[in-house]
């Protein structure tokens, strides 16, 4: 499978925030909030009730975001996420099923990976970009460590609710190439409606360490709505 897009995605934007929004009104907001503060890219995580809504959201008034839907786990939902025009789709795991639909209607895919076993067949579908879920596991560190010597050309995005610290020390790994980034909209800014403390938030992130200049939003066509 060719990861051209999201490679350049990651290298461009190493921090990419994971939304899980309840209320619609808060995603113009919310978006433009994060892109105040140094964002090119989000992600909405499509089990969430409202992701349906705002991607709508997104597709309708932010042309200018590369967005993509995570938590994908089935190729009904990557099915879905093409038809709501997202720009790539994320997998918490290393589903067969997803990577084909996925290659079927040429939409770019970061799948996930929690062991060995999961990094041996990603690498024999053709993958090296993947996610490593869930970040936050005791060891895991320690795993993405051993896979370094194991396979150096795997690069790895840590996702699984990560603290700013956390991620800043995952950074620190010459294989991990990015993060999803959580914190960034936490549910109590949300609640609140804390724009500036989320652009804050955003500001804080590209300068952790590890984290060159970002770049602007990586934006290929859409995935097409139409059925397959």
């Amino acid at each position: 499978m060719d990861q051209t897009f999201v490679t350049d995605l990651i290298q461009r934007n190493p921090v990419i925030p994971l939304l899980r929004l309840e209320r619609l009104p808060d995603v113009l907001p919310l978006v433009e909030a994060l892109q105040e503060g140094g964002m090119r890219a989000v992600e909405i995580w499509l089990p969430h009730p409202r992701a349906a809504d705002v991607l709508d959201a997104l597709r309708e008034h932010c042309s200018d975001i590369t967005v993509g839907a995570g938590g994908v786990r089935s190729a009904a939902e990557v099915k879905q996420a093409r038809a709501l025009g997202v720009h790539y789709i994320s997998s918490p795991g290393l589903n067969p099923t997803v990577i084909q639909a996925c290659a079927k209607w040429r939409i770019p895919c970061l799948p996930g990976v929690a062991t060995t076993s999961e990094l041996l067949l990603a690498r024999e579908l053709g993958l090296k970009q993947l996610i490593l879920y869930p970040a936050v596991l005791p060891g895991m560190r320690a795993l993405a460590q051993n896979w370094y010597q194991l396979d150096p050309e795997c690069r790895f995005v840590a996702q699984g609710r990560l603290s700013q610290a956390e991620a800043a020390l995952w950074l620190e790994l010459p294989n991990v190439s990015g993060v999803h980034a959580e914190w960034l909209a936490d549910d109590e800014d949300l609640q609140r409606r804390q724009w500036r403390v989320i652009t804050e938030k955003a500001r804080r992130a590209t300068l952790m360490p590890g984290i060159r200049k970002l770049g602007d939003a990586v934006m290929p066509p859409a995935a097409s709505s139409e059925a397959a």
